[in-house]
């Protein structure tokens, strides 16, 4: 299942790499299919069947959040890393904090002091257990929060400050390379 034009309807943007996996579908969608396959419907109504059977079964196959690149990545990983149980716990723990206030200012000492880790330690089993580097995390939710604060109406400048950046060329840059659009290309979706 592909969609070719995922800008005007507001899907997730192609990866960089391909992204193929298999999800289950609920039985009542599965019995849908099935029965239009066997007993196809009127001439006038199958494409409208079709389409909208096209449609649920593209819902369920969409990425929980399509803001995050990163969580499909980190997704298989997890469960490839032989971490202490603390170790996961304290990871997962920082992972979410920095999810829940990306515009906090963080430095390594202090996050490795604040998971009894060293700066290396912590570095070196973040990228292990997540796939991504602490500071990729961080980025990616500062500039999901900034994709946010564009859709409430922040203007380019006002969203590259709120989330760090100095400069609004730096910040479209790395904007754009997160999610394949400019930010003026939200500003003018909503």
């Amino acid at each position: 299942l592909a969609v070719l034009a995922t800008e005007p309807h507001g899907l997730p943007l192609s990866p960089a790499a391909p992204l193929l996996h298999r999800w289950r579908l609920p039985e009542a969608l599965l019995l849908a299919l099935r029965a239009n396959i066997d007993q196809p419907t009127s001439a006038c109504r199958q494409p409208l069947v079709w389409q909208g059977l096209a449609l649920q079964l593209l819902g369920h196959g969409l990425p929980a959040d399509p803001l995050s690149p990163l969580a499909a990545r980190s997704a298989s990983h997890h469960r490839e890393t032989r971490l202490t149980s603390r170790d996961r716990g304290c990871l997962a723990t920082l992972h979410q904090q920095i999810a829940d206030q990306p515009m906090k200012n963080y430095c390594l000492d202090g996050l490795a002091r604040d998971v009894a880790m060293s700066p290396s330690s912590l570095r070196q089993k973040f990228r292990a257990y997540y796939g991504y580097s602490l500071f990729e995390h961080l980025r990616q939710c500062r500039l999901t929060q900034a994709y946010h604060d564009l859709q409430r109406g922040y203007s380019v400048q006002q969203a590259a400050h709120a989330s760090g950046y100095r400069h609004a060329t730096n910040f479209a840059t790395a904007f754009k390379r997160a999610f394949g659009m400019a930010p003026h290309a939200v500003l003018k979706r909503h």
